[in-house]
């Protein structure tokens, strides 16, 4: 239960609950090209993109190839200045949502670094073998190694790619298709971590402040179930989203669009 997986997941449920019937989820996720996020988490990405990932297409779970599929979304501003290509992301929601919001077609998670060099960096690392986990006689296994390099100066200066006029900050947007009231419909909702502006929360913050609620929410009984879960499961999605925006001082959007057919 952190922001992502964690709040991507009850924002695609908000979504899910607002219409009268959901087929297709797209959590997609843009970040800025940063070498060193630290050891853990560089790791984390290189798994994210290891060969095949899991997406939930035509109804069933299949295997497709990291960064495939490349599509674009319409982003808010200042997200809707350039074009991105957001392929498919190794992440736990494409994994979640189809087991607790029945009736769904696809659900896939997908990512992209804002800019295109930065992409290059792991579909490099990954052709050149360095984000499995094989040992193979050696110290240690690529994928830390290649974490620890980028962990490194040395991997900074040379992995590094200039930013450009990109946005300095993190996008999290989520798309539900269905029907409403007989009428195709979109839900999106989109938070925004925008990292030049004050109510910015510290990095670790993202994660251990949902953490964080969902324990209190266990203590005070508002989330009641019991056993192994995923966010969507068990909690009551939109009080729980506000809250937790409105404590890490994040902008949370949301816009419907309805399709109707006049002639």
């Amino acid at each position: 239960m952190g922001s992502a997986p964690g709040l991507t997941n009850l924002a695609a449920r908000w979504a899910v609950d607002r219409l009268d019937r959901a087929e297709k989820i797209d959590i997609v996720l843009g970040v800025p090209f940063i070498v060193n996020l630290g050891t853990t988490i560089n790791e984390h990405m290189l798994h994210c993109f290891d060969g095949e990932v899991t997406q939930f297409i035509d109804g069933r779970y299949q295997k497709v190839p990291g960064w495939g599929d490349p599509q674009r979304y319409e982003l808010l501003a200042p997200f809707d200045k350039h074009d991105y290509e957001f392929g498919y992301f190794g992440h736990a929601e494409s994994v979640s949502l189809p087991r607790y919001l029945k009736g769904l077609r696809e659900v896939t998670t997908r990512f992209t670094w804002f800019q295109p060099e930065g992409n290059r960096v792991y579909q490099d690392l990954e052709r050149l073998g360095m984000t499995g986990t094989d040992a193979a006689g050696l110290a240690t296994y690529p994928r830390r190694f290649a974490a620890q390099l980028m962990s490194s100066a040395a991997g900074q200066e040379a992995m590094g790619v200039p930013l450009g006029d990109h946005p300095l900050g993190n996008v999290w947007h989520i798309e539900v298709d269905g029907e409403l009231d007989g009428l195709a419909t979109t839900v999106v909702v989109e938070g925004h971590v925008m990292f030049d502006r004050p109510q910015h929360v510290p990095g670790h913050a993202l994660t251990s402040i949902p953490a964080a609620a969902a324990i209190h929410g266990l203590m005070d009984g508002s989330i009641s179930t019991r056993g192994v879960v995923a966010p969507e499961a068990c909690i009551d999605p939109e009080p729980f989203l506000r809250a937790a925006y409105a404590e890490m001082g994040i902008p949370l959007y949301t816009k419907v669009i309805l399709t109707e057919r006049l002639i």
